[in-house]
């Protein structure tokens, strides 16, 4: 394994653990020694505690786990599909036709390869359990020979989702379960194409963000356009439930559902998801707010979360030292602070008010050293400038000069606030109007919301409903 690298030497210990004190049998159901236990669930334990070492520092490479399946698993002993896929990844990376250099936001593909290899296994096992006990189905379960072509076609596709063995095995799993002549036409079609693809070898390799491989994804995307067609045949719930004709749902609501599903096939939104929802929602007829929230979920699907993330990041991009410690300060410390009046107010950063706001940036803001246009960039990335009053929105034009006009409302004595009626706690929107507390009570110094830490918020939570404090087991229960 790799010399001067701490982490695969703990990957190594871990390893050796699991053959001093055996692992957990997936198929049996218990703890087993090692010698007991089959090669493939010593595939799925070595890449598990992969996993766990690398949560707890820097990732172990997918190199060097394959080199801990290949010293500890006897391929011969594993099913055909897995021993063969993992035989050709070593062919593959030896022949350079693999990039196993480190991702910095993402597995690499030699680590994907072997994740997806393990996966084989646990999806077949998982298949065999629905053969054999049927799908659940209160009270009683349906036989899989009584399961219809379509529901036993999208149940695999949900295993091949949650277990995420290549797309290609999962499709012959569906060919193999599945009477085509019983499909609806719509899916038919698309397992179909899916097949043609695969055959012409144009989805291998990773798809990038995705735990599965090409071959996964498009089986999932597969999936997508049946279920939508599955609404507009029996219909769709509205927003209470009641289940509803497809042309009678509100705009909204089909796109809620159609994302909905998209979210459960961990599907993104590139080309083939945008064109469903033009097709089948007419967008200007949805709220201004979700249409931008979607061409926004479309962009990043065109460019990739990396430079999606870059484009919108540059604008804030500090000019200098001091701008980058400000900045620092609010993701830091603002983003990630509860807040709290010391009665019944609970929040964190996105449930304040604009001028709530505007005022502890105006606390964190190096007024000498940090140029006062950066300080504006930053106000109008955290707030609607357009929610403060006229005062404040112009003190931001000379926002040095004006720094108390910036906190008026929260440090003078005379503040008015609106007051819930007694008996009833304020509600996160209520939050916005909120200022401080009165002269010499809990709070005052900081302008009414008092930082706490998020153990102290859910104490104060708890007391509040007359609930026991569990907050000290949870912060010290390891094992939850």
């Amino acid at each position: 394994m790799t010399d001067g690298n701490s982490f695969p030497n703990t990957f190594d210990a871990e390893i050796g653990k699991l053959r001093e004190d055996g692992l957990a049998s997936l198929r049996l159901r218990r703890q087993v020694a090692w010698d007991e236990a089959s090669e493939a669930d010593k595939l799925a334990a070595i890449e598990w505690q992969a996993v766990r070492v690398s949560l707890m520092g820097e990732p172990v490479r997918g190199v060097d786990l394959l080199v801990a399946v290949e010293r500890n698993v006897d391929y011969e002993g594993l099913p055909t599909a897995q021993g063969d896929r993992l035989r050709d990844l070593r062919v593959q990376i030896d022949a350079g036709r693999i990039d196993v250099s480190p991702s910095p936001r993402d597995l690499d593909h030699a680590w994907k390869a072997v994740s997806w290899t393990a996966g084989i296994e646990a999806f077949d096992r998982s298949l065999d359990r629905y053969k054999a006990d049927g799908l659940y189905n209160f009270p009683n379960n349906i036989p899989w020979a009584e399961v219809s072509a379509d529901r036993k076609a999208s149940e695999i596709v949900g295993l091949a989702l949650h277990r995420h063995p290549p797309g290609a095995n999962a499709l012959a799993a569906i060919e193999r379960e599945v009477d085509y002549g019983q499909l609806s036409d719509g899916r038919r079609e698309a397992l179909e194409g899916l097949r043609a693809q695969i055959d012409a070898g144009g989805l291998e390799g990773i798809q990038p963000g995705d735990l599965g491989d090409r071959a996964n994804h498009a089986l999932r995307l597969a999936e997508l356009e049946p279920r939508v067609a599955e609404y507009k045949v029996n219909g769709g719930p509205d927003a209470r439930d009641n289940l509803r004709p497809w042309g009678a749902l509100p705009e909204v609501r089909k796109l809620d559902l159609i994302v909905l599903e998209c979210i459960e096939l961990r599907l993104d939104f590139g080309p083939s998801v945008a064109g469903l929802i033009d097709r089948e929602v007419d967008m200007a007829r949805v709220p201004e707010a979700r249409r931008e929230g979607i061409e926004q979920a479309k962009l990043m699907a065109t460019l990739g979360g990396e430079e999606y993330r870059r484009r919108q990041d540059a604008p804030y991009e500090p000019p200098d030292e001091a701008s980058a410690a400000f900045k620092g300060r609010i993701e830091e410390k603002l983003w990630m602070t509860g807040y709290t009046d010391g009665a019944d107010i609970w929040a964190d950063w996105s449930d304040l008010g604009a001028e709530a706001k505007l005022h502890l940036l105006a606390k964190e803001m190096d007024w000498e050293r940090v140029p006062e246009s950066y300080f504006r960039t930053m106000v109008g990335r955290e707030l609607d400038v357009a929610d403060l009053p006229a005062e404040k929105r112009s003190a931001l034009e000379s926002p040095g000069a004006n720094r108390r006009i910036l906190s008026a409302g929260f440090e003078d004595a005379n503040d008015e606030r609106e007051i819930p009626p007694p008996g009833r706690p304020r509600s996160p929107s209520e939050i916005a109007r909120e200022s401080r507390p009165e002269p010499g009570t809990a709070g005052h110094e900081r302008g009414g919301l008092v930082p706490r830490r998020p153990s102290e918020i859910a104490k104060a939570r708890g007391a509040a409903k007359g609930a026991p404090d569990r907050t000290a087991k949870r912060e010290n229960d390891h094992d939850r």
